[in-house]
């Protein structure tokens, strides 16, 4: 079992250091979960910048449902966001429908939801969104497997991270390139070390 662990937790390593957009990481990691969990479906939900709603960017599912890819949802309709929204811990539930909280959730009836996990995708402390994984029937996820999944969503948050960091390093680079005054970057030695074309 621990091989198996590990061998799965290398193939998330393996796709957040080459896999190039946030997006194709995303599926790559709803498939691996979906598939190591033994459940039908993973999808990943992004939250909006003002909070108030997420949504689905990436899904995996082995069953027929209609696919919730693109879909957004909002917290008074839905659980999964109500639960991100609340705070940056896992979710697991045995049974949504004796889940006082969750039963009768249009979004489990709409896809047979027995079991559910949630687990949190957070940069720099606040949550940005969420792994869900649901099982059609009566699955309860062990405290390992749990501890499992939230390092694979610790590992996607970082590799988000990254991403957020590159892409403001390419605007800030860019900014600088195209200022019309010169710029100049010296180390503490007053060793130039960047100048730009201005």
């Amino acid at each position: 079992r621990r091989n198996r662990d590990l061998a799965f937790l290398n193939r998330i390593i393996a796709a957040s250091a080459m896999v190039q957009t946030t997006d194709v990481l995303l599926e790559t990691v709803c498939r691996e979960l979906a598939q190591f969990l033994g459940a039908p479906r993973a999808a990943a939900l992004l939250l909006d910048e003002t909070g108030t709603g997420a949504t689905v960017v990436a899904e995996y599912q082995t069953t027929n449902y209609a696919s919730s890819l693109g879909e957004t949802r909002n917290p008074a309709a839905s659980p999964a966001v109500e639960r991100l929204l609340a705070g940056a811990l896992p979710c697991v539930v045995d049974n949504v429908r004796t889940d006082p909280k969750l039963a009768g959730a249009a979004e489990f009836e709409l896809r047979d939801t027995v079991s559910w996990l949630l687990l949190p995708l957070c940069i720099q402390g606040v949550v940005v969104g969420g792994l869900e994984v649901d099982s059609t029937v009566l699955r309860p996820f062990s405290a390992e497997e749990v501890d499992l999944a939230q390092r694979v969503a610790d590992q996607v948050s970082n590799a988000m991270s990254r991403a957020q960091l590159e892409e403001t390093q390419r605007r800030l680079s860019a900014a600088v390139e195209q200022a019309a005054e010169a710029v100049v970057i010296t180390d503490a030695d007053s060793t130039i070390l960047y100048a730009n074309p201005a």
